[in-house]
């Protein structure tokens, strides 16, 4: 029998790429072709992105503050400690009244290209980047 090593990230608290977005801020702890794991820091008023769905599923799990989310006609305030599971194929957005942070695993991975691309202000690579993750607003 064989069998391929697969390779093991240990990310230490406050290690991963920090990215500035649009106010806000996005560390990527963890990705590979399986999984991404971002960490995101959102001010009091963000927006979020427009309602959306992607050929990928995260998992949105806050760690301070309160994320408010919709998925579908179903709109949820996750407070700290709260997790939820959301299909690509459901139509969702998150946005944040007040500071927010929070943990967000995707499945399969590759979406970090989307955020590194915005936090270098290539818009038409990040364009790039989200189509090829099956982005689109809905």
């Amino acid at each position: 029998m064989t069998t391929t090593a697969t390779p093991t990230t240990l990310t230490r608290d406050g290690a991963g790429r920090r990215l500035e977005i649009r106010g806000g801020a996005v560390t990527i702890r963890a990705a590979s072709p399986a999984l991404t794991l971002t960490d995101h820091e959102l001010p009091a008023g963000f927006g979020g992105p427009p309602l959306h769905v992607h050929a990928f599923d995260e998992v949105f799990f806050v760690l301070a503050g309160r994320l408010k989310m919709r998925l579908g006609d179903e709109v949820l305030e996750l407070d700290q400690g709260a997790s939820v599971v959301v299909p690509g194929d459901v139509p969702h957005t998150f946005a944040a009244e007040e500071a927010v942070r929070f943990l967000c695993v995707m499945t399969p991975g590759g979406f970090e290209r989307y955020f590194e691309a915005l936090a270098q202000g290539d818009e038409e690579r990040a364009q790039f980047a989200a189509a090829a993750m099956g982005y689109r607003p809905s």
